[in-house]
């Protein structure tokens, strides 16, 4: 399962990713392997934006830029199907960022979609993953974050086997 956070909604204004979160999902249980990193975008988040997440440029400042840890991300998910809240956003958000590193993810994961749990077709859409956005009080710490990581990836993962349990999921 992916999550990301950007600096605003529009990937062709040239917003960025601020964070990249994800779980390993091995025969429909969290594995234990996860992947977090705050990035530094290197520009302004949009205000609405940070209502949203609560991720202040000031916190990313010392963060690495995506580059530095594209070749980790993609390692973490090459050969994995992902299974992403809202794919065409961070996906689009995610390949900009390849683009720039000069890297790409294209056809390196494919992705388990929301019309696959509604339709059982796993030709396009978004999982949804019951995600609630909403503003911070203070940052999470990174054990806060994986147990909300891992709480969406518990509920999602009884979702898709109510909607679809003679289906498993891909290492």
């Amino acid at each position: 399962m992916l999550d990301t956070e950007t600096t605003g909604l529009e990937v062709g204004m040239g917003h960025r990713v601020i964070e990249i979160a994800a779980v390993e999902i091995l025969n429909r249980r969290l594995t234990g392997r996860h992947f977090h990193r705050y990035l530094n975008p290197q520009r302004e988040i949009e205000a609405g934006a940070l209502q949203v997440h609560g991720i202040s440029l000031d916190f990313l400042q010392d963060k690495p830029l995506f580059r530095d840890v594209a070749a980790e991300f993609l390692e973490f998910v090459r050969g994995a199907e992902l299974i992403i809240h809202n794919a065409a956003f961070d996906v689009a958000f995610l390949d900009a960022e390849l683009s720039l590193a000069q890297l790409s993810m294209a056809a390196n994961a494919p992705m388990l979609t929301r019309s696959a749990m509604v339709e059982g077709r796993l030709d396009a859409g978004i999982l949804p993953t019951g995600q609630v956005a909403g503003i911070l009080e203070e940052l999470p710490t990174v054990a806060e974050l994986l147990t909300r990581i891992m709480a969406e990836a518990n509920a999602t993962l009884e979702r898709l086997t109510r909607t679809m349990p003679e289906r498993t999921l891909k290492p």
